[in-house]
């Protein structure tokens, strides 16, 4: 199954475009990373949106004068900007008629998550396949980073013991704890097995894998079993119509599942469970606790 229609290209000119996305990508990783102390949320935004408008000129170029965007990327575009959308609409609703912001404010905060998943759609057109391969390199040389700190603290040897080594260490002295390249690792993972038939995307599924245990995300590893079971219950199924019923009761179940967890946010619901289970929230307890006074379900 693939996942991204794939056009043949000259090899080296695959990786010559391949060279300036990747750059971007490990810039835009350390922009969104804190333990070098490069993270800087602001910038990030301009980069994307500066990005995008390049590689818009690109698609003109090669189009013609034209960008032609496909009804499935539309689709997707649409599904990522529209909560964005949405908060925007509610936040301008606050400021003209409750004075609680300002429109200007409201127009900053909701421009760099609507423009970003264009810049994101519009990078896709381009690049194709070669944008997985530069996420993916970009994210190897990225993490190669962390775990070289890891290493200076521990040695080699603490590898083999890292998941007690980071949890026993304090604050700002873990590493290996970048869940944005853990989650990033578990869908290329996910996107690896859909390849498997590609010989080159199994030595990458295999560093992938090691790269995202070392992340050490639990609910992460829970999530990329049950992707690969619904994967494989999908892949079973021989008719359309059973498939698209299959996806209808999984979008339901997430759809109901997601109503319950805005309901238990606003409640003790999960600080009960971890009490009982003796569970560490390590301050996700707190989190909540902010929910809590502004909305309630019944």
């Amino acid at each position: 199954m693939n996942l991204i229609n794939i056009k043949k290209g000259n090899y080296c000119n695959n990786i010559i475009k391949r060279i300036p996305v990747t750059i971007f990508m490990i810039v835009s990783f350390f922009l969104t990373q804190s333990y070098f102390g490069t993270s800087n949320y602001g910038l990030i935004g301009k980069v994307y949106v500066f990005e995008g408008i390049l590689v818009c000129f690109f698609i003109i170029a090669k189009g013609k004068g034209k960008i032609v965007i496909k009804t499935f990327e539309k689709k997707l575009a649409l599904m990522l900007i529209a909560p964005y959308i949405c908060m925007f609409l509610y936040s301008l609703f606050l400021s003209i008629f409750e004075k609680e912001i300002t429109i200007k404010h409201a127009f900053s905060e909701s421009m760099i998550p609507i423009l970003m998943p264009i810049a994101a759609v519009c990078i896709y057109r381009y690049f194709y396949k070669n944008i997985v391969e530069a996420i993916f390199y970009a994210a190897i040389i990225n993490y190669t980073f962390y775990v070289i700190a890891f290493i200076r603290i521990h040695g080699i040897k603490g590898l083999l013991t890292f998941i007690i080594l980071t949890e026993n260490a304090p604050l700002g002295e873990k590493p290996l704890e970048v869940h944005e390249l853990t989650f990033i690792f578990a869908l290329l993972i996910i996107y690896y097995i859909w390849n498997w038939n590609n010989e080159k995307n199994k030595i990458k599924l295999f560093i992938s894998s090691i790269y995202c245990i070392l992340g050490y995300k639990r609910i992460l590893i829970l999530g990329v079993i049950l992707a690969l079971v619904f994967h494989i219950i999908f892949k079973k199924i021989d008719s359309r119509r059973k498939k698209k019923n299959f996806l209808n009761i999984i979008v339901i179940l997430m759809l109901l599942f997601s109503i319950f967890w805005i309901y238990a946010s606003a409640t003790t619901f999960f600080v009960d469970v971890a009490q009982k289970f003796n569970i560490e929230l390590s301050g996700r307890g707190e989190i909540t606790d902010v929910l809590k006074g502004y909305y309630d379900l019944s």
